[in-house]
């Protein structure tokens, strides 16, 4: 998946994912004076505007951005075979000044959820989990799904009811001591897939600590992608390490890093919240760490984990909202912004495009 400015495949920004899946493609557009900055986001949060170092591509005024027209494409002619190299779907199209005006739901403050699943791990755990596996923190008692390191957690939910978006919300634990972006010892990832395989979440979390090992110290300098999306070594956001933490060495963790003797507390806790476009009567939502070193290094668990379900109504066709400077004859003003909405499921081809293209 790539930006593609000016319709050149010389300009191409590519991403980290395909079309392979269904998936929520957002484009946003900050008209300047002169050239313009563009964001390509996939499935961004719907239950808040993600942030501008969120997203998968951009171009930082490198191109003028304006347009009449939407065009998409994928690959090219496979004259050969006598077809295109890949094919896509797409079921809708939306134009908009705003995030809010073109995603299919702002969840936030909704009163219109059905809570229909919801866990804190203190009694029975079910078969719904992949593992039964529990631990009690040192400090205030909680029991919580965990420890996990390497490995995949799968949610699997069955008789789900009629729906066309599901929040899932959770407390994440990340315990002793998580590097974050360090490209020496991590990077540390969290990540949350859904069904079918879709990126909902992919982040690193740092719980540094001061230590008189300046290559630890350097670790801890690393920061972390939260509460951005970690992409790469080389393009991932940094955050100081516990930044959007709601505790921190709370639960009574501890590790003793290089160059010390006594234990030094490390542990931190996140609430996490990702809407999904879902309509399926099943829903798995995979939850998996990598990157990490020994349990007794770094490890993570869940808590209060729920499942929500929305009927927002139906997204079909193409919605252009009301936009004057979209009409025939009108030029896009300046310091004007475009948000660009596409949800698509593609399952053939080599390679996938979306273009905005510009003709005057």
């Amino acid at each position: 998946m790539s930006a593609s400015p000016a319709g050149s495949s010389a300009n191409v920004i590519p991403t980290s994912q395909s079309f392979s899946n269904l998936t929520l493609v957002v484009v946003r557009i900050d008209h300047k004076p002169g050239n313009d900055d563009a964001y390509l986001f996939i499935n961004p949060s719907l239950d808040h505007e993600p942030q501008l170092s969120d997203a998968a591509a951009k171009s930082i005024g490198a191109f003028d951005y304006s347009f009449d027209r939407i065009r998409p494409f994928v690959g090219g002619n496979d004259a050969a075979n006598g077809r295109p190299y890949a094919e896509m779907k797409s079921d809708e199209i939306r134009i908009g000044a705003t995030y809010a005006s073109v995603t299919p739901y702002t969840a936030t403050g909704a009163t219109n959820a059905l809570v229909f699943y919801s866990q804190n791990f203190e009694g029975p755990i079910g078969s719904e989990w992949s593992t039964a596996s529990t631990s009690i923190t040192p400090v205030g008692k909680r029991r919580f799904l965990g420890e996990f390191g390497n490995q995949t957690i799968q949610l699997s939910l069955t008789n789900v009811p009629a729906h066309t978006l599901a929040r899932v919300t959770f407390d994440f634990l990340a315990l002793r001591s998580w590097d974050g972006n360090s490209s020496t010892v991590g990077p540390d990832i969290f990540q949350l897939t859904n069904s079918d395989g879709a990126q909902l979440f992919r982040t690193t979390f740092n719980n540094f600590y001061p230590s008189t090992n300046s290559a630890f110290t350097a670790d801890g300098a690393a920061g972390q992608s939260f509460p951005g999306t970690f992409t790469s070594a080389s393009t991932a956001p940094v955050y100081a390490a516990q930044t959007g933490a709601a505790e921190v060495n709370s639960l009574g963790y501890t590790f003793i890093l290089a160059g010390t003797t006594v234990p030094m507390p490390q542990d931190s806790v996140y609430h996490l919240s990702r809407v999904l476009i879902h309509t399926n009567g099943t829903l798995l939502l995979d939850f998996s760490g990598s990157g990490l070193q020994a349990l007794s290094d770094e490890s993570w668990g869940l808590d209060n984990v729920q499942v929500e379900l929305f009927n927002p109504g139906p997204l079909l066709g193409l919605s252009v909202l009301p936009f004057p400077s979209l009409l025939p004859g009108n030029p896009v003003p300046q310091r004007e912004q475009h948000h660009i909405v596409d949800r698509r499921v593609s399952g053939l081809g080599k390679m996938g495009q979306l273009g905005v293209e510009r003709r005057w």
